[in-house]
C-alpha cells in the first residue's frame, strides 16, 4: 500500500524512515515501507505522448495511434503490433498484371515464368500453350522444297483397225443411170432417159476392238518461291504479380 499525506503527517513512531526527494510516497512490500518516487506520475514525454503499462509500471512514450497521416489517400495499416500510414492497395496480393517496362513497379514481383510469347484473348478460363517462340515463328523466309510425283493414271493411244464387211454397218449405193430406147438391164427399164439405181445392201454392223497400251511411272522436282517478311511489330511486355 501507499500513503500519500493528507492533513497531519504521520508520526515517526509509525514510519520511522527518511521521506526521500519531494513527492515521494511510502510503498509496501508487506513488511516494511520504502520511500520512493510514485509509479505515477512520469514525465509527460514529447507531446501526444500516452501512458502504457507492461504490468509493474507505466511508461510516456508516443502513441502507436494517432500517427502521420501521410499523403492524401493513405489507409492505416497494422502489422500486429504498430499502425503505418501507407498508400491504400489498389490490387489484392497475387494479382497478375503486365506492365510495359522491364522491371516491376515498387510493390510488384516480376513474373519470368512465360518469355517470348504471343498474347491470346479468350473468354473461357486463361492458360498457356503453344510450342513455337514468338520470334521464330514470325522469322522472315523464302519458300523452298521438292516434290514428288507418282504416276498412275492411265495413258497411251489406241490402235488403227480395219473393218471387215461384216463389221461395218449394213447399208447400199446408189448412182445414175441411162440406157438406150426398150433397154432392160439388172432389173431396171427405161426409155433412154436417166435413172437412179440402188444396190443391195451389204454389211452386218458386228462388233469390233481397238488395241490400247499405257504405262505408269514417278519422278520428283522442285520448287522456289519470293521472299515473305514475317517480321511483324511488336511491344515487349512483361507480367508482374501483386506483392
Amino acid at each position: 500500500m501507499s500513503y500519500i499525506g493528507s492533513g497531519a503527517a504521520p508520526k515517526q513512531s509509525e514510519f520511522p524512515i527518511e521521506p526521500g526527494t519531494s513527492g515521494n510516497v511510502l510503498t509496501s512490500d508487506g513488511t516494511t515501507w520504502t520511500s520512493s518516487a510514485p509509479t505515477i506520475p512520469v514525465t509527460p514525454g514529447t507531446s501526444g505522448n500516452v501512458l502504457t503499462s507492461n504490468g509493474t509500471s507505466w511508461t510516456s512514450a508516443a502513441a502507436t495511434i494517432p500517427v502521420s497521416p501521410g499523403t492524401s489517400g493513405n489507409v492505416l495499416t497494422s502489422d500486429g503490433t504498430n499502425w503505418t500510414s501507407a498508400a491504400a492497395a489498389a490490387f489484392d496480393t497475387g494479382t497478375k498484371m503486365v506492365f510495359q517496362q522491364t522491371a516491376a513497379p515498387t510493390g510488384w514481383t516480376k513474373d519470368t515464368t512465360h518469355d517470348n510469347k504471343a498474347f491470346r484473348v479468350v473468354s473461357g478460363t486463361a492458360s498457356t500453350g503453344g510450342s513455337v517462340a514468338f520470334t521464330t515463328a514470325f522469322a522472315s523466309q523464302t519458300p523452298s522444297g521438292s516434290v514428288s510425283v507418282s504416276i498412275s493414271s492411265v495413258t497411251g493411244s489406241a490402235g488403227s483397225t480395219t473393218l471387215s464387211t461384216p463389221q461395218i454397218p449394213s447399208h447400199n449405193h446408189s448412182f445414175p443411170f441411162k440406157g438406150g430406147l426398150g433397154y432392160s438391164q439388172q432389173g431396171i427399164s427405161g426409155t433412154g432417159e436417166f435413172q437412179t439405181v440402188t444396190t443391195s445392201s451389204t454389211g452386218g454392223g458386228g462388233s469390233h476392238t481397238h488395241p490400247f497400251s499405257f504405262s505408269s511411272g514417278s519422278g520428283t522436282g522442285t520448287f522456289s518461291g519470293n521472299a515473305i517478311n514475317m517480321a511483324v511489330q511488336y511491344v515487349d511486355l512483361i507480367i508482374a504479380t501483386k506483392d
